[in-house]
């Protein structure tokens, strides 16, 4: 068995553990995802055997965080930011949806978050991810994006107990966002765009208010 196909079964792994977890905490927001993003993955099978040549991009983030809750303004004091790296499998063209989508892309990515906050401290994520272009000429497109994450400063009712944000450790993180991507040269492509980061555990254990950043993202790849 090949990297791919393991790989793949180990993201289709974790879905179903996900999912698991997800029914019982009635967390339906977080469901819907779960199941779009493993409908994703799982179509990976029909192209697994005729990928072509994989290629790696770095990509730099920064932004802001979203209160959505009351009770979580003021925890984040400085600006937070992110540094990801990226390995796309761009579609081969040999199967009718490659073209009817034009030519989308997949991959995984693992990405270090500073989160802003002495009380969530730092992040590492680690995706598996949808590049989809929303028209003919492939400059525009949308990015979605699941996977574990693990927060270093979770929610603990003796030493960290000021905002009730995250319960756990380990954590689903979410990726959803738009982007443009312009040619520098034959060989050098850039991506600029914007989304929606989101941490949270899927209520299986509380507190979990979850946290949400809206980022910009600045991703080079010198053979996208």
């Amino acid at each position: 068995m090949g990297f791919m196909q393991l790989s793949i079964n180990y993201f289709k792994l974790f879905f179903r553990i996900s999912n698991s977890y997800l029914l019982r905490s009635g967390n339906r927001s977080m469901k819907y995802h779960i199941v779009i993003v493993y409908l994703l993955i799982a179509s990976m099978d029909l192209r697994s055997q005729d990928t072509p040549k994989p290629e790696w991009a770095i990509a730099f983030l920064g932004g802001e965080f979203l209160v959505h809750k009351a009770e979580l303004e003021g925890m984040v004091n400085e600006t937070p930011w992110a540094v990801q790296g990226a390995l796309f499998f761009p579609t081969s063209g040999t199967k009718d949806w490659h073209h009817y989508f034009n030519f989308p892309s997949y991959g995984f990515d693992l990405t270090y978050f500073h989160l802003g906050s002495d009380n969530l401290g730092s992040a590492v994520a680690s995706n598996v991810f949808f590049d989809l272009p929303l028209n003919p000429a492939r400059n525009l497109g949308m990015h979605m994006g699941i996977g574990p994450s693990v927060i270093t400063r979770p929610y603990d009712e003796q030493d960290n107990n000021e905002y009730q944000a995250i319960g756990t450790y380990f954590n689903i993180h979410l990726a959803v966002g738009f982007y443009t991507k312009l040619k520098l040269s034959d060989k050098l492509r850039l991506k600029t765009g914007v989304g929606m980061y989101h941490f949270s555990n899927g209520a299986i254990k509380k507190p979990n208010s979850g946290v949400n950043y809206l980022m910009l993202r600045v991703l080079v790849s010198p053979n996208y």
